[in-house]
C-alpha cells in the first residue's frame, strides 16, 4: 500500500557559518550505517563522514518576508553516499551524490518543526555554545536529554593538511559540492517506517559564488555519538580535515521523485 507524507516547505536562508570536520571512516563500518540502495562514496579507499556545525540566518519560507526570517544553530553527523547500480534510477532526482544524515541536533523548536515530519534519523534539541575570536573557533553542543555532546576546537590556518585525502581546500569544497552555484546536492534522512529515505535537495543561489572558505587546524574534537563502540569500533574513524565556510545563500526543497509515498529498495 502506498503511503504519503506532508511535503516539506521550500526554505531559503543564508549559511552564516559552517564548521565542517571531515572524517575518514572504514568503508565496512560506513556501509553498515546506510540503508540498502546506498553505499559509501569512497576516496582513496576511505568512506567520508562529516560533522557540520551550521549557523543559518534569515531562514524563511516563500511566504515569510525577510525581516522576520529566523535563525538557528544545528549540528549534523552524516555520511557521503551514492546509489548502488540497481538504485541509480531511483535517485536520479538528486543530481549530485547525496549525504545520509545519521543524527541532527538543533537549537530551536522552529528548526525541528521545519525538518521534514518523516525524519527518523536521531535528532534532538541541543544547547549550543559557539565562540569565535582572533582566528580561533570553539563549538560545543549538548542535547537537553544529555544523550549527545560534541565539541570542536580549531584555529584558522593557511596551509591545507598534508595528510588529508583531499589535495587542497578547493578539492574538498568541490567534492562536497559547495562550489557549484544552482547545482543540486542531495541530503537524505531515513523515514520513520524505515522503508526508505526522504530526500531534501539543496540548490545554491547564484549569490553563493561569493562564498568564503578557510582551512582549520583541529586541536580538539570529541563526539559521544562517534564514541559508540558498536557503531564505530575503535580506530574506524579518523579526522581528515576541517574547514569553515561562510556566507552561502541556499534554497532547500524536497525532491519530488523520492518524496511522494515511500521508496523501497
Amino acid at each position: 500500500m502506498k503511503t504519503y507524507s506532508m511535503r516539506a516547505p521550500v526554505l531559503r536562508g543564508r549559511i552564516a557559518r559552517r564548521i565542517l570536520v571531515g572524517l575518514r571512516v572504514d568503508p565496512s563500518v560506513a556501509r553498515r550505517l546506510l540503508p540498502s540502495g546506498l553505499e559509501p562514496r569512497l576516496i582513496e579507499g576511505h568512506a567520508i563522514a562529516g560533522v557540520a556545525f551550521t549557523r543559518i540566518e534569515d531562514l524563511r519560507t516563500r511566504l515569510l518576508p525577510i525581516p522576520f526570517g529566523a535563525s538557528s544553530d544545528s549540528v549534523e553527523h552524516r555520511i557521503a553516499a551514492e546509489p548502488t547500480t540497481v538504485a541509480k534510477r531511483r535517485f536520479r532526482a538528486l543530481g549530485r551524490a547525496p549525504f545520509y544524515v545519521l543524527r541532527r541536533d538543533a537549537s530551536t523548536a522552529a528548526d525541528a518543526f521545519l525538518t521534514h515530519p518523516s525524519v527518523a534519523a536521531e535528532r534532538g534539541r541541543s544547547r549550543f555554545d559557539i565562540d569565535e575570536r582572533d582566528g580561533r573557533l570553539e563549538a560545543r553542543a549538548r542535547s537537553f536529554d544529555g544523550r549527545m555532546s560534541i565539541r570542536v576546537g580549531a584555529d584558522e590556518i593557511e596551509a591545507w593538511p598534508a595528510d588529508s585525502v583531499f589535495g587542497s581546500l578547493l578539492a574538498a569544497v568541490r567534492w562536497f559540492g559547495d562550489d557549484v552555484p544552482s547545482a543540486w546536492r542531495g541530503r537524505l534522512v531515513p523515514q520513520r517506517d524505515s522503508a526508505g529515505v526522504d530526500a531534501t535537495r539543496v540548490v545554491r543561489a547564484r549569490s553563493s559564488l561569493r562564498w568564503i572558505a578557510c582551512p582549520l587546524g583541529v586541536e580538539t574534537f570529541a563526539s559521544t555519538y562517534l564514541e559508540d563502540p558498536v557503531a564505530f569500533p575503535e580506530g574506524s574513524v579518523t579526522v581528515d580535515h576541517a574547514l569553515c565556510l561562510r556566507d552561502v545563500e541556499e534554497v532547500w526543497h524536497s525532491a519530488p521523485d523520492l518524496h511522494g509515498g515511500h521508496l523501497r529498495f
